[in-house]
């Protein structure tokens, strides 16, 4: 009997250590709101992104750790305890506070016009960045996005010789690239083995930048 009783102790310890979390919550910055930051499980493809209030929701074990990654900002872990509600303030990178990426090129934060202090000018960044990608309707398209699967299809207006494709993280990091030759129209993007969030394709076609663009898996 006493053996019975130590098997059910040892099953129910267990299950309790692999059963999965519904964790929820909010992130923000010194504004407010922050949307499309990835979310992710550490060591697994399993992710999702905040939406445009910063809130968020994911299923994890106890143990886990939680990524919490977006461009220009200080990449957080958190590990996953007893806490169903985890929110989370994300600091900037100090190292791109004054700079705006734009494609391949930078604007000094001094450029900008700004009225107050950094904290406005942050805001024009973020502004700024995003609005770069509503370029995806009327130039190179990318779809379907998002994408359940991670298989992208690229829409290329035109013939090229060479076209090279850069795949980075919303965070910076770069993670892929794809070389492709004589291209008339369409290039396919399988980004499956990757986890669910948000990740920047960068396109060179014939040593020229094309508009950057934002792919969504999940």
């Amino acid at each position: 009997m006493k053996k019975i009783t130590c098997i059910i102790f040892v099953l129910n310890a267990v299950f309790a250590l692999n059963a999965q979390i519904k964790l929820t919550g909010n992130i923000t910055d010194e504004i407010g709101a922050l949307s499309d930051v990835n979310i992710s499980i550490k060591k697994t493809i399993k992710g999702v992104v905040s939406d445009k209030s910063g809130h968020y929701e994911i299923e994890a074990k106890k143990g886990d750790t939680l990524m919490f990654s977006y461009l220009g900002y200080i990449t957080k872990e958190i590990v996953v305890n007893n806490d169903k509600v985890i929110n989370l303030k994300l600091e900037g990178n100090i190292a791109l506070d004054e700079v705006m990426v734009v494609g391949y090129g930078t604007v000094s934060c001094r450029s900008i016009s700004c009225t107050g202090c950094m904290t406005n000018c942050k805001r024009d960044m973020r502004y700024q960045t995003f609005k770069k990608f509503k370029s995806d309707i009327i130039k190179e398209k990318l779809y379907p996005n998002p994408s359940k699967s991670g298989q992208f299809k690229l829409n290329i207006l035109k013939p090229y010789t060479n076209v090279q494709i850069q795949v980075s993280t919303i965070s910076g990091q770069h993670i892929k690239s794809f070389n492709y030759k004589n291209i008339n129209n369409k290039i396919n993007i399988d980004l499956s083995q990757y986890p669910s969030g948000l990740y920047i394709i960068n396109i060179i076609a014939d040593r020229k930048p094309l508009e950057s663009k934002k792919a969504i898996i999940g």
